[in-house]
């Protein structure tokens, strides 16, 4: 992991944004009166910023898409094992698109509470793989 530095400063910026949509998902998922959509919309970001984050620590330059599973493919090919599997890529991928500009989900979605715990496991993955990357950059 030799990134250069506009690389780092970028993922360090994915990664607090990956944080804070992943706040945001805790608070909505946990409301009553929001709608899962809402939640998986940020799910789906906090995910999406966690997997481009890792991307560009690894000295990938993270493309401008929304599509999951293509980012989860991108690590895996550059030898980096994200934290979720295919299933949850393609789980959340729907929020991204489909419910912003068609406004409708499949019933069988994810409930909010799953959509959490793949938030969570992505954004404490790339919290930890961020720290890696600037210790080893500063040695």
């Amino acid at each position: 992991m030799s990134a250069p530095p506009e690389l780092i400063r970028l993922a360090v910026a994915l990664v607090e944004r990956a944080v804070a949509d992943r706040n945001a998902l805790r608070v909505l998922a946990a409301h009553p009166e929001v709608a899962s959509e809402i939640a998986g919309v940020h799910a789906e970001q906090a995910v999406e910023k966690g997997l481009k984050a890792a991307l560009a620590v690894d000295d990938v330059e993270p493309p401008r898409t929304h599509d999951i599973p293509f980012l989860v493919e991108l690590l895996q090919a550059a030898d980096v094992t994200p934290p979720i599997t295919s299933d949850d890529a393609d789980a959340l991928y729907p929020y991204a698109v489909e419910f912003r500009y068609a406004g409708s989900i499949d019933e069988d979605a994810l409930k909010p509470t799953r959509m959490v715990e793949i938030a969570d496991l992505v954004v404490v993955w790339v919290l930890r793989f961020n720290d890696d990357a600037r210790r080893s950059t500063s040695t």
